[in-house]
């Protein structure tokens, strides 16, 4: 792949990030970026903070860039609070220079909120943990987003609001039973998203630390029937991060999470069209 100059819009507060980084995981912004480099090297990342108590909107440059990402956050898009304008205000931004956009969760309600459409809670609750019934709709079986990837996808996922319109020049790509907009494009005028409700970007080692992080709230809510049910999951995660670490992963998991290179297909098949496909 060519260099690109990429801007990682990191999603959560500096709190946020604070804790999860305590319990062992990524903060949002520097873990995104983690993973762009590792899919193609020669990427340089440009963070922006826009949720964080010191950040100024003059900071952050739009010129030069290839595309931008943002990343996922345990904010609610409909909350009117400065930290969700800050980065409804950025991402206007950066879809009128015409920059082509990725959005994992958060990432992809921020989007489709700033291009016309709705977020509201999931009637469902909370999907979390490891989903494997997210499959590709007729339009996502023939899309770049999706090559390389099966049918039906296992994925990283943590989500309780979800898209409940889409914008207008939309096409789902992927859908399951909790959530009808798993995976969506956004073509209109200069304006180009591709964005996916569930977690590309997370390996399990973040996810023990957002288990660890959500662990009594999980069990308020009746996601796990007790905190020992919690804890094994924790675990269970641990585990499949020390086996990543290691090479040792089951064969038969590489098509899923449990594999770098196939976690992340998604996201790497943005950065090929990148590389390829003209500004519209």
């Amino acid at each position: 792949m060519a260099s690109k100059n990429i801007l990682v819009i990191d999603g959560n507060t500096e709190e946020t990030n604070r804790t999860q980084h305590s319990f062992g995981g990524s903060a949002t912004g520097e873990g995104y970026g983690e993973t762009l480099t590792r899919i193609a090297p020669e990427t340089t990342c440009v963070i922006a903070r826009p949720a964080y108590e010191d950040y100024h909107r003059a900071s952050v440059s739009l010129e030069g860039l290839d595309g931008a990402v943002i990343t996922g956050s345990a904010l609610h898009v409909m909350d009117p609070s400065p930290q969700v304008q800050n980065q409804i205000d950025l991402v206007a931004d950066v879809f009128n220079r015409s920059i082509p956009v990725f959005g994992s969760c958060w990432g992809l309600q921020l989007a489709c909120v700033v291009l016309g459409g709705t977020v509201s809670p999931s009637p469902h609750g909370l999907e979390v943990g490891i989903v494997e019934d997210v499959c590709l709709t007729k339009e996502g079986l023939s899309h770049p987003l999706f090559e390389g990837k099966p049918a039906c996808l296992e994925v990283m996922s943590i989500h309780s609001d979800e898209v409940s319109a889409v914008p207008e020049g939309a096409r789902v790509l992927a859908q399951n039973g909790h959530s009808p907009v798993q995976a969506l494009e956004v073509v209109r005028g200069g304006k180009v998203f591709w964005g996916v409700q569930y977690h590309p970007e997370f390996g399990p080692r973040d996810m023990a630390a957002i288990y660890q992080r959500y662990r009594e709230r999980f069990l308020a809510q009746g996601v796990y029937p007790s905190l020992a049910a919690v804890d094994q999951r924790i675990e269970a995660f641990q585990s499949m991060a020390r086996q990543e670490d290691a090479g040792t992963a089951e064969k038969r998991l590489c098509r899923g999470v449990a594999h770098f290179q196939s976690r992340t297909r998604e996201i790497a098949n943005w950065l090929h069209w990148l590389g390829r496909e003209p500004r519209l």
